[in-house]
């Protein structure tokens, strides 16, 4: 709930809504530990990824409240003339404070997780939230006669990027009793179909944000998903599950690309866009290449934008914000340590999904890990995971995820799905 009111108020982005939004994370953590102290929960595979977050937390601290004695140096960190290793150490203890309610929402998704019926509600209670948000979308862009439909974010691939993990989401779970063995194929089709509706929905509001890159994720991993879920459930029919994926993939595309002018003229734009991306990219790895190793400090994007503005590049960074690449934002803000220690806690987290997907829960957690893929995609040319909100609904999917995937009764198999 939390999650999406914050979506509803355009991502939780000013320094008041995200420290909000981490409170009331941190809050429903800590209910869902209360009710979950009667059980034995098993949080030895997250070891790994505690150990690498706990020195990642360490490791930010230590940038936003250092001296920076002889630590960073080049004419940014001159210029700015900061006494910390953060030249912006205000906005760094924020982002840590943010890093924690991301820990927190992780935490309270592995405890919903790790129950078969919390889990099986919790994905239900996002589809329905996510209606919710979805049909208010719709009508502001239809009331407002907006360009893209954007759902109040400030840019409309943000709401693509939620838009597209809530299709997924949804037609996994539209897939789920088609690919079951019990009950009459009418009635599983019945079951089937208001997620197959609520699919289409979110199909349609997809294509009208015009975002190029969610789109195509869409188009690649719509059919994808599903055909994995009947690929694993019907081994005897896979080559019409094959064929029935590429017909379906070229369908959404031309769904999706040939009957919207939108889309179409931003297909056209994706040149000059390119170039942009470009122009971004160049100046914040030229500010890499001056404190490599320790970053200038979380949270100091914006003020590297402004100070690597020239008249060349004035166009494409005045008003820039995000890198529009989370790997390479990384390497900026944290240096190399800062994002080797991000990504290993990550990499960890996500091995214990993809090692319970192999053991038994590939088909409750075949919608999760296309869910990841699409940030871990859609990251490399945009930002959807600088906004609050929408990294704070991936932690807390990671954690459900992993709470499923470590779950005794996913060693059953397919028919324990989620």
């Amino acid at each position: 709930m939390t999650v999406f009111v914050a979506h509803g108020l355009g991502g939780a982005t000013s320094a008041q809504a995200s420290l909000t939004l981490v409170a009331a994370m941190s809050a429903a953590g800590v209910t869902v530990w209360r009710g979950t102290l009667g059980r034995s929960l098993d949080y030895r595979p997250l070891y790994a990824a505690v150990v690498c977050f706990v020195a990642l937390l360490a490791f930010v601290a230590w940038t936003a409240w250092a001296p920076s004695s002889r630590l960073l140096q080049g004419p940014l960190a001159a210029l700015v003339g900061s006494s910390r290793v953060a030249i912006a150490p205000d906005q760094t203890q924020l982002e840590l404070i943010k890093l924690v309610g991301l820990a927190a929402a992780v935490i309270c998704g592995f405890q919903i997780g790790s129950e078969a019926l919390q889990a099986r509600r919790a994905i239900n209670l996002i589809l329905a939230l996510g209606l919710v948000w979805t049909l208010a979308a719709l009508g502001g862009f239809l009331i407002n006669g907006q360009a893209r439909l954007s759902g109040l974010f400030v840019s409309p691939n943000t709401a693509g990027c939620l838009l597209l993990c809530l299709f997924l989401l949804a037609l996994g779970r539209a897939a789920r009793p088609l690919t079951q063995r019990r009950g009459r194929p009418l009635d599983r089709a019945i079951r089937a179909a208001p997620y197959a509706a609520y699919a289409a929905l979110l199909a349609l509001c997809l294509s009208l944000t015009a975002s190029r890159s969610a789109l195509a994720l869409a188009v690649a991993l719509g059919p994808l998903l599903v055909g994995a879920r009947f690929w694993r459930a019907r081994p005897e029919k896979r080559a019409w599950i094959a064929g029935a994926g590429v017909v379906a993939g070229v369908g959404l595309a031309l769904l999706a690309f040939a009957t919207d002018r939108t889309v179409l003229s931003r297909l056209a734009d994706t040149s000059l866009d390119a170039a942009d991306r470009w122009a971004i990219w160049s100046a914040y790895g030229s500010a890499f290449l001056q404190s490599p190793l320790y970053g200038f400090g979380l949270g100091s994007a914006p003020v590297l934008a402004k100070m690597s503005v020239t008249p060349d590049t004035y166009d494409a960074l005045w008003n820039i914000r995000a890198v529009h690449n989370v790997y390479l934002q990384w390497l900026v803000e944290g240096g190399i340590i800062g994002a080797v220690l991000m990504f290993a806690t990550l990499v960890c987290v996500l091995a214990v999904a993809v090692k319970g997907a192999t053991r038994g829960a590939f088909q409750s957690l075949v919608p999760f890990l296309a869910v990841d893929l699409v940030f871990l995609l859609q990251g490399l040319v945009d930002y959807p995971l600088q906004i609050p909100s929408v990294a704070m609904m991936w932690a807390l999917l990671l954690g459900l995820q992993t709470g499923i995937a470590v779950r005794p009764d996913q060693k059953r198999g397919p028919e324990a799905a989620t």
